[in-house]
Parts: structure tokens; C-alpha cells; sequence
């Protein structure tokens, strides 16, 4: 999942008109211009106190705002069987740990049960951002001065993913020390996503290099990338992120380019259902965007408009577009209905499903919902034969604010308030709510905050 990297300008911050006891906008004036734009994972928790000085999990209330602390989720991650979070400046991971992919140094699941979340060893490194594969994850990560930021995989490494040579798991094994993904001197990461078997980072100077998997040329350049060759883009890229088999880059320019396997026209949005050549990226036929999202087999993207553009496959409605037998290929520039007067600025893209961060800090997921992943107390696809708009209800997360947005296979979760909440598919535990019962997808199964380790008191 890729997310608007920042809201510019002061007036665009107050704008908002969140209610003053919930500020998600309401970042001190100071912090706004120290930091040239709003980035919720670049200023301390971007919380508001309550109207009585309150703060959520033992939080300290100052000068109006809750202060970060061990308590302050920054980021957001959803995998296959899994689910990830940075927690102040750690990594905490739950759900099915069969390849170590928790990083706890076990194959011990968690989130099932009242188990305490660990987090994952990363050599003294204080995480920024995080990202969950089909069977791995990888974390953003820096020292204290926050220099040198780098990528830290763990977990199945049968084809590549970890970036480690040796194709030799990682995270299983009690004492475990984790290893730098070696992209080469001088080669900082800017950020980091997860396919199912393969991995992306775009580094701080706007290239994009791609590890792992590459079957179906989802790495963007021939052969196994041993030495992180970068994808040739042809100019800066602002964003990347990678789906099932398939990996997507959102340029300084607007354009969104794609590449890897493109059997139901999620590179390019076409009618070929054509694998792509390997090495070969398409620009997709697309208006300027500022997000882009790749899923299994579909992808969506923010247009500078603020509307949502989805293209791909559309079994279950995850393109939020009325499928007829007269369109088999939704080309892409098609809108998403999200609701009359109300524009998008986070986007996620899970197996069959997406979903959307509106304007006004809710969430709405369209697609597959056998198990509830789209969170809003049925188990019925929306999207595949009805009209989305104002039919589509919101998620169920209540008042407060979403700030952050991830899906998975079968699964979503999102940032609110200082936790996270998970709705959909809950085998081993990948809601991380204390048992394997799905959340979302009946009235009476109530969306709750998983039990990150730090908020168990």
C-alpha cells in the first residue's frame, strides 16, 4: 500500500476540520512548517489530547498534543497470513509465523491467544515504515542518528525475497541476528514493499531496485537481480509498490509504470492478457496520479484528483465498477463511485479487494468479502454487481480517524487513534485480537484494536 506522502500547506491542514479533541490534522503550527508538509510518520504521534488532557494508552499530554511515545503506531502492514506494525520505533509482527515471517525468532504464531507480541530484533535499528509478503517481511530501519537507513528482511527466502544470497530463511531461529539487505555502498532506502515473493524499495535517490521472485519479470529487469540492477523508469520515482507477481512505480511526473505478469491487464490495463516480457515496464494509460496500490492481480491509484482509478482483474467487484458482459477489461481513468462529494487520499489493494482512506479520515473496501474483509458486517461482495456511491457503507472502525491503510490476502488493517484494528479472515491469528475468529463480517463480530505488545496493559 502506498499512501499520499503529505498533505502541503497550512490551510490544507486545518481545512480538514477534524473535531478539535481528535486532531490527526491538528499538528502544532511549529511542526508543520519544521517539517515543509505534513508526514504522519515524520512528526512525533500526531494525536490531539481529549478535551478532558486525556491520552490513549498512558500517552503524556502535552501542550495539547499526546506525545510519541512507545505507544505510537507509524506504520501498517498486512500480508498473506500476516500482519505488521511499527510500534514507536520497533517492529511488531502477528498471525501465521509458519517460515519465521514474525521475525521472533520462533515459528510460534501469535494474535491467537493472550501470548505478548515480540518485537522483531533489528540489530539495535530504530524502524520507520514496514512491509508484509506472502511469506516474509522487511522493515525500513536506521540507527539513532537515522543515518544510513537500510532494508531488513526476514522470514522465506526460497526465491530471493530476503535479498540474502544463501536463499536461507530467516526470523525461526532463537539469537537470530537479521541481515541488511546488501543493495551496495552508498544506497540508502527511502521505502520498502512487499510482493508475495518478491520485494521492492525505492532508495533516496528516487531509483527503484527489486529482489526475489522474478518469474514473471515482477523484478523489472532480467535475470535474479544479483546485483540489485535498478528498474529502468526513465525518470525519478516518487512511490512503489508490489503485488502478487506483478510491481508498480508512481513517478515524479504523475505517471504510474508498471511491470510483471499482466494475465488480466494489471500492468497495463489492457485486453492482451499478456505476460510481460521480463524487464519490460509499461506506462499505464492513466491521468496524473499521486498513489498507486498493486493487489494479487489488480491495481488501483489515487488520481491528482483525488478520484480512485482501479484496473485488473474484477471477479469479485475489486475494481468497484458494475462488471457487463460487454466490458470484460475496465480501462484505466474508470472512477470509482466512493460517494458523491468525497475524494480519497490513502489507497490499499488486497487479494480480490481494495479500499479506500476518504476525505473525511473513514474507510471503504470494495471486492471479495466471503470473510469480511470489508468490514461492514456481511459476508456479500460489493462492487461486482452493484452500485457502489453512497450505498457502500463505511468500515465499522467508529468515530475516530484513520491515518494509515493496508490489505492483505484476506484481510485489512488500518492506524487509528494510537493502535490498530484488523477486520476479515482471522486463521492463526492475523487480526491479532486474542482468537481466530473473523471480525467484519457479522454486526454482532465487532472490529476491536489488536493487542500489540505495548498496549496490553
Amino acid at each position: 500500500m502506498i499512501v499520499r506522502s503529505c498533505v502541503t500547506g497550512i490551510g490544507d491542514v486545518f481545512r480538514r476540520g477534524l473535531p478539535a479533541h481528535f486532531g490527526l490534522a491538528a499538528v502544532s503550527l511549529v511542526a508543520v512548517l519544521a517539517v515543509g508538509c505534513y508526514r504522519p510518520h515524520a512528526v512525533d504521534c500526531v494525536l490531539a489530547c481529549s478535551e478532558a488532557n486525556v491520552c490513549p494508552d498512558a500517552m503524556t499530554c502535552s501542550a495539547g498534543l499526546c506525545t510519541r511515545g512507545a505507544t505510537c503506531v507509524l506504520d501498517v502492514a498486512a500480508g498473506a497470513r500476516h500482519s505488521c506494525a511499527v510500534v514507536g520505533a520497533d517492529v511488531e509482527c502477528w498471525g501465521n509465523n509458519s517460515y519465521g515471517q514474525l521475525g521472533i525468532g520462533s515459528v510460534q504464531s501469535r494474535g491467537a491467544d493472550g501470548t505478548p507480541f515480540v518485537a522483531v530484533d533489528l540489530g539495535g535499528r530504530r524502524a520507520s515504515a514496514v512491509a508484509a509478503g506472502g511469506r516474509h517481511s522487511c522493515a525500513l530501519a536506521a540507527d539513532d542518528g537515522g543515518s544510513t537507513p537500510v532494508a531488513v528482511c526476514w522470514g522465506d527466502d526460497t526465491f530471493g525475497q530476503l535479498g540474502i544470497a544463501d536463499r536461507r530463511a530467516r526470523g525461526a531461529l532463537a539469537g537470530e541476528v537479521l541481515q541488511v539487505v546488501p543493495l551496495g555502498a552508498g544506497r540508502r532506502v527511502a521505502a520498502i514493499a512487499a510482493g508475495l515473493l518478491h520485494t521492492c524499495a525505492r532508495l533516496e535517490d528516487a531509483s527503484v531496485v527489486c529482489w526475489g521472485d522474478n518469474r514473471f519479470g515482477q523484478l523489472g529487469v532480467v535475470g535474479a537481480n544479483a546485483d540489485f540492477a535498478a528498474v529502468d523508469l526513465g525518470e525519478p520515482a516518487r512511490a512503489v509498490s508490489a503485488g502478487a507477481y506483478h510491481s508498480c512505480a508512481l513517478l515524479k511526473s504523475g505517471a504510474v509504470r508498471c511491470w510483471g505478469w499482466n494475465d488480466y491487464g494489471q500492468v497495463d490495463g489492457g485486453d492482451s492478457a499478456a505476460t510481460v516480457v521480463a524487464g519490460g515496464v509499461v506506462t499505464v494509460n492513466l491521468p496524473a496520479a499521486k498513489a498507486v496500490a498493486a493487489g494479487a492481480f489488480h491495481t488501483c491509484a489515487i488520481l491528482e484528483t483525488d478520484a480512485v482509478s482501479c484496473w485488473g482483474q474484477d471477479d469479485a467487484g475489486q475494481l468497484g465498477l458494475l462488471k457487463t458482459p460487454a466490458i470484460r477489461i475496465v480501462p484505466p481513468g474508470t472512477l470509482v463511485d466512493l460517494e458523491r462529494g468525497r475524494t480519497a487520499w490513502a489507497i490499499a489493494a488486497g487479494a480480490s479487494h481494495s479500499c479506500a482512506v476518504l476525505d473525511d479520515f473513514s474507510v471503504k473496501c470494495w471486492g471479495y468479502n466471503a470473510d469480511g474483509e470489508l468490514g461492514i458486517g456481511d459476508t456479500s461482495n460489493r462492487g461486482d454487481d452493484e452500485a457502489l456511491g453512497a450505498n457502500l457503507a463505511r468500515v465499522t472502525l467508529g468515530a475516530d480517524p484513520v491515518r494509515r491503510l493496508a490489505a492483505g490476502a484476506n484481510h485489512t488493517c488500518a492506524i487509528q487513534a494510537a493502535g490498530v484494528k484488523c477486520w476479515g479472515l482471522n486463521d492463526s491469528g492475523r487480526l491479532g485480537v486474542g482468537d481466530t475468529g473473523s471480525r467484519g463480517d457479522d454486526p454482532s463480530h465487532a472490529i476491536v484494536r489488536a493487542r500489540l505488545g505495548v498496549s496490553m496493559q
